[in-house]
């Protein structure tokens, strides 16, 4: 059995040299190692500042309190949990020191703070109050916030779009329609088409005409530079002119457009199936233990819906 005693101890050179080599040897999607190692690096502090060398399951332990009495939420725990898990699995694994995670149970989540979904009047009130200048900025944010809402699409998803991605075509009724091509969440290469409606693809097209970056590579939303958004950029808009119109809640992330969207189509008696479909599911647990490809005219019919519906 390998002993922690008998292993060489975690400092900043070796580690850094382990963690690079386990993000190498998996084929996570880009984001994801990034997030893995921003992760790994939060335990790591924490046990520099303790002068940890050699961690123990105890010093996870204390670690995971330290992050509970420190506010942190159960989702942020889990995930920083999740990160460590695959790691020193991958250590023990290698031979090169234990997994000091076995038998360390997730952080129940408070259910007073779960994410709630957003009102389609607040909605509303949120791209109504949203400045209403002519410039580049202004109309990027304005295009991200709408785009969030009336597509249900992620922000991962929405950072990694390109210029090339939004195109327009005959759709199923033999009518030209924008689209949008949208990677997959925890997918390298698996895309998804979305089907734009004239409310959704209008604003973009109104921030493509004040756009500096033009070439068919360059993000479709970036800074004025043509740099990738950051996810946190993203929620801090949507907390931002959230807060504009009163709305301040820890319930209410931008998660919620996405939760707003499928509680509209729900309610407007949309299969369950077509919403998976249009959210871009790998399948529909949520909904159903199965997963049933409905059809683009399905996927269509169901951002019409809930369009009309977010009529500002």
């Amino acid at each position: 059995m390998l002993k922690i005693t008998d292993c060489k101890s975690l400092d900043k050179k070796y580690l850094n040299g382990l963690i690079q080599e386990f993000l190498n040897r998996k084929s996570y999607a880009k984001d994801t190692k990034a997030t893995y190692k921003k992760q790994l690096k939060v335990f790591f502090s924490y046990c520099a500042t303790k002068k940890i060398k050699k961690p123990r399951r105890k010093d996870i332990l204390s670690f995971l309190e330290h992050l509970i009495y420190s506010g942190k939420s159960a989702s942020y725990i889990n995930n920083l949990l999740t990160s460590l898990r695959v790691f020193f699995k991958y250590l023990d694994y290698l031979g090169l020191y234990p997994d000091i995670t076995k038998m360390i149970d997730r952080v129940k989540s408070d259910k007073r703070h779960k994410r709630e979904a957003l009102y389609p009047f607040q909605f509303i009130k949120i791209l109504n109050a949203m400045p209403d200048t002519d410039n580049e900025i202004s109309l990027r944010n304005y295009a991200i916030i709408n785009l969030l809402g009336r597509t249900g699409i992620r922000r991962n998803g929405l950072r990694e779009l390109q210029i090339k991605h939004l195109y327009e075509k005959a759709g199923h009724d033999q009518q030209q329609a924008w689209y949008l091509l949208i990677k997959l969440k925890g997918h390298q290469v698996s895309t998804h088409e979305l089907y734009l409606t004239p409310k959704s693809v209008d604003p973009i097209q109104n921030y493509l005409k004040l756009k500096k970056k033009q070439k068919k590579n360059d993000y479709l939303f970036s800074t004025q530079s043509g740099k990738q958004l950051n996810v946190d950029f993203i929620s801090r808009l949507f907390k931002k002119s959230a807060r504009r119109v009163g709305i301040d809640t820890p319930k209410i992330t931008c998660h919620s457009l996405r939760h707003m969207f499928a509680t509209i189509a729900k309610e407007k008696g949309e299969a369950l199936e077509d919403i998976s479909d249009v959210l871009g599911h790998a399948n529909f647990a949520t909904t159903s233990d199965i997963y049933v490809h409905r059809g683009d005219s399905n996927k269509s019919r169901v951002l019409k819906v809930v369009d009309e519906v977010l009529d500002v």
